[in-house]
C-alpha cells in the first residue's frame, strides 16, 4: 500500500466518524446516512472494523442489511431486515444495488459455482437419466428422480445458493453463503466479540469485513471435496483411514470434518506462495454472465498465459473495461501495474501481472502484493519437442491425481438423509460404498485436440429403487465405466518421464499393472499386459481400468462429449516408443540423439534393435 493512499483512507475514514458522530449526537436526532434516515446507527453506532468501502457512514447499515430505517423502536426497525446479507436470494437488493455491484450480482448466480450446472448434467447422465453429460440444471431446482436425490444428498451442500443462515467465520466447514462465501473476513478481535455474543448476547464491536483478501481457506470447504483440488494443491490425499487410526503426525492431516489425508507433494505454485486467486480470475469464479456446462469451459486462464517464450501479449490499463477496473481499484498493492499481460483464450487481462521495463513479465499476488519473476517454460516442452506437439502442459507436470478406482452407490429406502436443498432430514438415503484410494500418475487421454489428464472418475454401479438391489446383487444394477478430467493442482517442476507414459498401462488407460515388451526372433517382439486387479464381473476390463488391453472397449466412455481414450492406433504408436525405451533410456544425450529425431531414426535401424509385432 503506498503512503498516499494510506493518506487518502485515513482521511475517508476519519471525517466519517466526524459525520457519524454528529449526526447520532446522544442518540437524539435520526442519523442521516446519504441524505436518508439511518436509525440503525441510534443502537449501532459504536461499531467499526469496515473496510473503506463499506462503511456506515458512508452508505449505512441498511444498503446491506435492509431493514425499516426510519423506525426507532428495535422491533419494528428489525422488520424485513437481512441478518446474513450476501446470500444469492438476497444478493440483488444488497451486494447488487445499482450502486454496488449490479452486474457481479447478476452474473454469480449464472455461474458455475451458482448453478452447480456441471454436477447435475454429468449425475443425471451417470444415472441414465439423460444421454449426454451436457445440458441444463441446477442445484437450487433439482427433482426428485434417483439422480436429483442424490445430488440432494451428497452435493448440493457445496453450492453458492445454500444460504447463510448466522453469523460465523469461513471454516473446513463452510458451505454457500453466496458473495460471504469468497469475501467474508474476521479479524481476530471480530471472532472473540463473535465468540462472547453467542454466550452473552452482548453486542459486537467489531463487524467483519467484506472485501477482496480472498485466501485458500475460502476454497477450501468446497474444493477439498469431489476433485479435491484444494487438499491436492497443498500436498494431502483423502485416505480411507479413520482418525482414530491417525498418530499425531506430519504425515497425516485430519480435517475438521474427521477426514484423512496423507502427506504428497505440494503444488509448486503453493511451495512458492501463490493462493488459488493468484491464478483463477474474477471471471472464472463470479462467471461473466454467458451459461457454461463445464469449468473447464469456464476456465480462462492457461499455463502458457504465464510460462511463455515470446514477446508477451499485453493489454494497456486504458483498454481495460469498468468491471476489471474495479476489481483492479480495490487491490492495494505496492505498485500499480499500467501494462498487463493478456490472457490467450479470451484477451483478458491477468490483472495481477504487470510487465517491468525491460519488458519481463511479474505476478503480483494478489493478496499481499508480493512481486514473483515468471519462468518460461523449459526447450523441450510441447511444440519444441517433435511428437508433443498436442500435449498439456499439465499432462507432463501433474505429480500425481487423487484416483478411486470402483464404487458402488445404493439407496436405502428405510434410511433418513439430509437434503441440503429443502434444508431438512427426509425419508430414503443414498450411500456410498467406497473401493481403493491412490495418489497416482494420472491416466493419460484425449480432449478435443489435446492429450490431457484423466482419472477414473466413474467406475461404479448404482442400484437405485428402480432395480431394487443390494450390494452384493450387482448383475442388474446400473454400470458406468467413465473416465473424467482433472486439473490435479499438483503441478512440479520436473515432468514426468518417458516410460511412464509410453510403457506404462495406467498412463496408456489400461489401469494398473505390468507391460512387458516379449522378444522373439527377427528383432520383433510384443507387449504383454499382466493386470494388477481382477476383471470386473460387469465387462472383464481390469477394475480401474479406461479401456482394453490393444483391443476395442464398448463399455469405455467419458463424462464429457470431446472426450476419449486413445485409439488402438494410437496405443500402438505410444507403445512403439516404449520399444525404444527398454533399451534406451530417457538420458539427455538420447533426448537430443534419438527422440528428437526419431521419426528419422526409425528408417535407420541399426541390427539390434526390436520393433513391434503387434
Amino acid at each position: 500500500m503506498t503512503p498516499n493512499t494510506n493518506r487518502v483512507e485515513f482521511v475517508i475514514i476519519f471525517f466519517a466518524c466526524i459525520i457519524l458522530s454528529i449526526s447520532c449526537e446522544q442518540s437524539k436526532v435520526m442519523p442521516l446516512v446519504a441524505g436518508r434516515p439511518e436509525s440503525c446507527l441510534l443502537c449501532h453506532s459504536e461499531m467499526q472494523g469496515f473496510g473503506v468501502g463499506h462503511l456506515p457512514a458512508l452508505i449505512g447499515c441498511s444498503a446491506c442489511h435492509h431493514g425499516q430505517t426510519i423506525m426507532r423502536d428495535k422491533d419494528e426497525a428489525h422488520k424485513n431486515m437481512l441478518p446474513v446479507p450476501g446470500n444469492l436470494a438476497d444478493a440483488k437488493k444488497s451486494c447488487g444495488d445499482r450502486i454496488c455491484h449490479p452486474d457481479f450480482a447478476q452474473w454469480v448466480p449464472k455461474s458455475l459455482m451458482g448453478t452447480g450446472r456441471g454436477l447435475v448434467s454429468v449425475n443425471r447422465f451417470v444415472f441414465e437419466e439423460s444421454t449426454s453429460p451436457d445440458g441444463p440444471g441446477h442445484l437450487s431446482h433439482l427433482g426428485d428422480s434417483p439422480a436429483d436425490k442424490h445430488l440432494r444428498q451428497f452435493c448440493a451442500s457445496c453450492h453458492l445458493a445454500i444460504p447463510k443462515k448466522e453469523p460465523a467465520p469461513i471454516s473446513e466447514k463452510s458451505r454457500g453463503g453466496g458473495c460471504n462465501a469468497c469475501h467474508l473476513n474476521y479479524s481476530d478481535e471480530a471472532k472473540q466479540q463473535l465468540t462472547l455474543y453467542k454466550k452473552t448476547e452482548e453486542l459486537p464491536k467489531i463487524h467483519p469485513q467484506l472485501n477482496v483478501q480472498i485466501s485458500n481457506r475460502h476454497c477450501f470447504g468446497c474444493h477439498s471435496r469431489s476433485a479435491r483440488i484444494s487438499t491436492s494443491y497443498e500436498g494431502w490425499h483423502e485416505t480411507l483411514l479413520d482418525s482414530s487410526q491417525v498418530e499425531k503426525s506430519e504425515a497425516y492431516r485430519i480435517l475438521q470434518d474427521g477426514r484423512v489425508f496423507s502427506k504428497q507433494p505440494q503444488d509448486i505454485h503453493h511451495e512458492k506462495g501463490l493462493g488459488c486467486v493468484d491464478c483463477h480470475t474474477w471471471r472464472e469464479t463470479m462467471g461473466d454472465g454467458t451459461s457454461y456446462n463445464h469449468q473447464e469451459e469456464q476456465i480462462e486462464i492457461s499455463c502458457e498465459d504465464c510460462h511463455f517464450t515470446e514477446q508477451p501479449r499485453t493489454v494497456e490499463l486504458k483498454n481495460l473495461d469498468q468491471h476489471d477496473l474495479k476489481v483492479l481499484g480495490k487491490r492495494r498493492w505496492p505498485v500499480r501495474p499500467t501494462t498487463f499481460l493478456k490472457i490467450r483464450k479470451t484477451g483478458s487481462p491477468i490483472i495481477n501481472s504487470l510487465i517491468d521495463s525491460t519488458r519481463s513479465a511479474k505476478l503480483i499476488l494478489k493478496n499481499t502484493g508480493e512481486i514473483k519473476n515468471l519462468a518460461p517454460p523449459k526447450p523441450e516442452c510441447g511444440n519444441n519437442f517433435p511428437g508433443h506437439e498436442r500435449l498439456s502442459c499439465q499432462s507432463c507436470h501433474t505429480q500425481w491425481a487423487p484416483t478411486c478406482i470402483a464404487c458402488h452407490t445404493e439407496y436405502e429406502p428405510e434410511g433418513t438423509s439430509y437434503d441440503h436443498v429443502a434444508q431438512k432430514e427426509v425419508a430414503g438415503a443414498w450411500v456410498e460404498y467406497a473401493d481403493e484410494q491412490s495418489a497416482v500418475l494420472p491416466t493419460l487421454g484425449v480432449s478435443g485436440s489435446t492429450i490431457d489428464t484423466f482419472i477414473p472418475g466413474m467406475i461404479l454401479t448404482i442400484a437405485t429403487p428402480q432395480n431394487n438391489l443390494s450390494i452384493s446383487d450387482k448383475k442388474g444394477a446400473i454400470f458406468r465405466r467413465m473416465y473424467a478430467p482433472i486439473s490435479a493442482h499438483t503441478i512440479g517442476t520436473k515432468s514426468r518421464t518417458c516410460e511412464s507414459c509410453h510403457s506404462d498401462s495406467r498412463a496408456i488407460g489400461y489401469g494398473a499393472g505390468a507391460l512387458i515388451f516379449k522378444k522373439l526372433e527377427m528383432n520383433v517382439g510384443y507387449w504383454e499386459f499382466e493386470p494388477l486387479y481382477e476383471p470386473h464381473l460387469q465387462d472383464g476390463l481390469p477394475a480401474d481400468a479406461w479401456i482394453a488391453f490393444l483391443k476395442d472397449s464398448p463399455t469405455s466412455e467419458a463424462t464429457r462429449i470431446n472426450i476419449r481414450p486413445f485409439t488402438i492406433a494410437e496405443q500402438k504408436k505410444i507403445l512403439a516408443v516404449g520399444v525404444c525405451l527398454n533399451c534406451h533410456k530417457n538420458t539427455e544425450l538420447n533426448m537430443n540423439r534419438i527422440y528428437a529425431k526419431l521419426s528419422n531414426r526409425r528408417l535407420k535401424l541399426s541390427p539390434s534393435c526390436y520393433k513391434m509385432a503387434n
